[in-house]
């Protein structure tokens, strides 16, 4: 259960905060949500969709658990039994100061920047093979995020201290 509980700490956080945030558009103008209904709705159902495959995972694990035990012996234990793994909470921490710390500076270096830096820090952290094609690809992504907000979406982005 504890395993299940930190699987779902992060996720449930990120979903309570994109269900505050959701809440708070409703009250505005309709031109407000056109962008952040469909996107928390899309959120929502990756949310269920999360949570019950980390439930399955668990009750499964579960079960094997379960019935690796039946066969042993009763003096015998298996090592892996009642270990729990904090690479994946570790994982989601990072990831999630990384895009708290992208948030806080943003308004200072601007959306270009910002964007390039957290991308290429997580490419980087995931292991990408080559440092050259995850720098290459995160300009990439960053300019495509730019041309979506900026001219397909019309929102307003940060231009940070260097103006662009």
């Amino acid at each position: 259960m504890v395993r299940l509980v930190k699987k779902l700490l992060i996720p449930t956080i990120i979903f309570i905060w994109a269900v505050c945030y959701y809440i708070e558009v409703l009250g505005k103008k309709a031109s407000a949500g056109y962008f952040i209904k469909p996107v928390f709705w899309i959120m929502a159902v990756l949310y269920v969709v999360i949570a019950a495959k980390d439930t399955k995972a668990w009750w499964e694990e579960g079960k094997a658990i379960a019935a690796r035990s039946k066969k042993e012996d009763q003096g015998a234990k298996n090592d892996d039994t009642g270990k729990v793994k904090d690479v994946e909470l570790g994982q989601m921490m990072v990831c999630v100061g990384s895009a708290a710390l992208y948030l806080a500076v943003m308004p200072y270096v601007g959306f270009i920047i910002a964007t390039i830096l957290l991308l290429f820090g997580l490419f980087c952290w995931l292991k990408a093979p080559n440092r050259v094609g995850a720098l290459v690809l995160a300009v990439l992504v960053t300019a495509g995020m730019y041309m979506l907000f900026k001219f397909g979406l019309k929102v307003p982005l940060y231009a940070g201290i260097l103006g662009f």
